[in-house]
């Protein structure tokens, strides 16, 4: 049983591990079951749509390889998914900055090794 003090590390932990949670949920689709209708059911997230693009740009439509530029329209889609993730990386180094930083006061504060961040 957790003595008392310590039950607001697991609470922290709870919040944080939510909190992660949440922000991974806007880089891949963490509902996917396998099943024919994940794809009506759970839309594609950036990891996804990046993939795609990389896929359609790289193969040109028949997977055959093509001499041809990428489409403007690609291009597009291209810049604003590079905009979206540069603006998740920044909402992840706040995460780390600031939440997992918080975490591991708290994790000291109780005698306790804190999270390991490996940026790479």
């Amino acid at each position: 049983m957790l003595v008392s003090q310590d039950r607001s590390v697991v609470e922290a932990g709870k919040d944080l591990d939510s909190t992660l949670i949440d922000f991974e949920e806007n880089l891949f689709q963490i509902r996917l079951t396998g099943g024919g209708q994940d794809v009506f059911r759970n839309p594609s997230k950036l990891y996804a749509r990046l993939g795609f693009l990389y896929s359609e740009v790289e193969t040109s439509w028949g997977g055959v390889g093509s001499d041809w530029p990428p489409t403007s329209q690609a291009t597009e889609v291209h810049q604003l998914l590079k905009e979206r993730l540069r603006s998740y990386q920044g909402r992840l180094r706040e995460l780390v900055a600031e939440d997992v930083a918080a975490f591991n006061r708290l994790l000291g504060e109780h005698g306790l090794g804190g999270l390991v961040v490996i940026e790479p």
